[in-house]
């Protein structure tokens, strides 16, 4: 409880972005309630319905989503990594929910969760509480408006053309950047001996870390390639203060 206490603000932060993420949705199910008929309105993103599709598609069965559009080859290998849209309609089928009902759910938890995780990352780094609510609160809720075309634009001087938040998008990024943001968090707590954790929580966090690694792989090219490219960067970082370190050790003897 005491660890609830301490992050209060992250919590309450996490639980207001999910509101905000899910709110466009949930405002014109309620507005247009005598016309309503289950079909959701699309526009958050431009891709969006492609993602939309894939969930479908899963939800629906076919697991490869090699094909999600014709109905030809739809348990062919697949082409696009399916973990994502594979969890997302999981939430669905375990509460029996409708898909719209499924992708609304799917917002909500990992909308919180993701935010959580790169609170909790970027605490760890920084220490600042601060600093972590407000890079958690950017990167979830204004995370189009700091993309390279939107800055290029305001650096223009022109107003960016934006869509609505992009983490209403279920797969990519909510559930890239659950595993992309839940391998660094759990890999530094693993990493980190400042947090001063039990051999064993630290294992069992460096075990979860491989866990969210592996799993990356069939999820999103770029979050693994991303996360090997950081633990390259990172031996080469560790082989530079050992060698420094070792250097220092042999003036102090001479």
């Amino acid at each position: 409880m005491q660890i609830l206490k301490n992050h209060k603000w992250a919590i309450f932060l996490a639980l207001l972005a999910s509101v905000i993420i899910v709110y466009p949705q949930i405002y014109l199910r309620y507005d247009l309630s005598d016309v309503y008929q289950g079909v959701e309105i699309i526009g958050a993103s431009e891709d969006e319905m492609a993602w939309l599709s894939r969930v479908r598609e899963a939800y629906d069965g076919h697991s490869s989503i090699s094909n999600a559009y014709f109905k030809e080859g739809k348990d062919d290998p697949y082409l696009v990594q399916p973990l994502g849209s594979n969890i997302v309609a999981y939430f669905g089928k375990i509460f029996s929910l409708s898909i719209n009902n499924t992708v609304l759910l799917s917002r909500i938890v990992m909308t919180f969760f993701v935010f959580l995780l790169i609170y909790g990352f970027v605490f760890l780094l920084s220490k600042e509480k601060m600093v972590a609510l407000s890079t958690s609160s950017f990167l979830v809720l204004a995370n189009a408006l700091f993309s390279r075309p939107a800055l290029f634009e305001i650096l223009k001087g022109q107003s960016p053309s934006l869509s609505y938040i992009n983490y209403t998008r279920p797969v990519n990024p909510l559930m890239t950047s659950f595993f992309f943001f839940g391998f660094l968090f759990c890999f530094w707590l693993f990493l980190d001996a400042s947090t001063r954790l039990s051999a064993r929580r630290q294992w069992f966090y460096g075990l979860a870390s491989a866990l969210m690694l592996g799993l990356s792989f069939y999820d999103y090219f770029y979050t693994w390639t991303f996360l090997y490219s950081f633990l390259g960067v990172l031996v080469l970082i560790f082989l530079f203060q050992k060698k420094s370190s070792e250097a220092a050790l042999l003036k102090q003897k001479k």
